[in-house]
């Protein structure tokens, strides 16, 4: 929690309303008193807000009316206030005795958003690491980690970041440097990928990058790329360790432990082995991803839910099953190869189909 001054909080709204991205939240205090808040960054490693102390409001805030928003800060005798105008329809006014940005850093690695079909696990890796650069982008360093502030790069290689999460190019908001060349460089050595890293010597040396970037996402989807994958997979892993998991309501945290245990049940009683959220039998693999609402902002219309990586492979990985390990790698199904199949279940139904 940090304390803001009024001139701060001014800055701070100007930018929010500049983005079209004012929302504003309230809740009662243990004595009866309003708090407000304001979404300032939120995404699911970082939860930043306005918050205004024991406010009273004139006037009503409309959702739902399409207006230029803008407001103006009053520091009268009687108290500290906020004007919102919102175009020439509406005014209402927040009377508050202090504010403060809150902050705080969130685990991110067991979540999976899938908007788009098709190569979902490079997808969910673009998300994932997107949104940590994002973070920095807009809060800077004290809210990233030393191993975070190693993987944001990969955002700045183009063939990386070809796997957009979402139905457009991510292109226009990130440049291309040669930090993001060297670190996926750096992660295909550690992965010990040789052809990888020939393919990117020659993407680095080729004046057509545009034929370039198409030769390494072709790469990129092939089973010989599993490795890096896993490299990669496990580094924003070791990240997400670093920060705690959001802390709900009982009720809530009730409901989301009672639903990774049926998981852990269902899949056990079809002979799966593993352990929440990682589960596989033979050459299939299932791997628990969950969508969490945020702490204290979130719309009673979205919540907690869990959807599932589910990988199938033609054969195990012989060498996997030497070292005493599970047959086939991690998402190995979603890797392009005959007789592979990799999809997003919404539920577990389809393992009673298949019995």
């Amino acid at each position: 929690m940090k304390r803001i001054s009024s001139f701060e909080l001014k800055e701070y709204l100007d930018e929010i309303i500049s983005c079209d991205a004012f929302e504003l939240h309230k809740s009662e205090t243990h004595d009866g008193k309003q708090n407000f808040y304001i979404p300032y960054m939120m995404n699911d490693a970082l939860e930043c807000y306005l918050v205004l102390e024991d406010g009273t409001m004139t006037g009503t805030y409309r959702e739902d009316l399409d207006a230029e928003m803008s407001v103006d800060h009053v520091n009268a005798d009687h108290g500290l206030a906020l004007i919102f105008r919102q175009g020439m329809e509406n005014i209402f006014t927040i009377w508050y005795e202090g504010c403060y940005c809150e902050q705080k850093c969130y685990r991110y690695d067991q979540i999976g958003h899938f908007w788009v079909e098709g190569e979902e696990h490079w997808r969910r890796l673009v998300y994932i690491i997107g949104t940590i650069y994002d973070k920095y982008r807009y809060m800077g360093e004290r809210v990233c980690n030393e191993k975070e502030m190693e993987l944001m790069p990969l955002m700045e290689f183009a063939p990386f970041r070809y796997f957009s999460p979402i139905h457009e190019a991510l292109d226009e908001y990130y440049d291309e440097s040669e930090e993001g060349f060297l670190c996926m460089q750096n992660l295909a050595r550690e992965a010990g990928d040789e052809d990888f890293l020939r393919m990117m010597k020659l993407y680095e040396l080729t004046p057509f990058k545009r034929q370039g970037v198409a030769a390494l996402v072709n790469a990129m989807m092939s089973p010989k790329r599993n490795t890096l994958y896993e490299v990669i997979f496990e580094k924003v892993r070791q990240a997400s360790l670093e920060y705690s998991e959001r802390v709900y309501p009982a009720e809530l945290s009730e409901e989301i432990q009672k639903k990774r245990m049926q998981v852990d049940e269902i899949l056990r009683a079809h002979g799966f082995s593993g352990s929440y959220p990682y589960f596989y039998k033979g050459t299939m693999q299932i791997l628990a991803m969950e969508e969490h609402p945020f702490t204290i902002l979130e719309s009673e219309h979205y919540g907690f839910r869990i959807q599932y990586m589910v990988s199938e492979c033609s054969a195990p990985d012989k060498y996997i099953k030497r070292a005493g390990q599970p047959g086939v790698k991690l998402n190995a199904g979603f890797f392009k190869k005959k007789g592979n199949r990799g999809w997003i279940a919404r539920n577990l139904e389809f393992l009673d189909v298949k019995n």
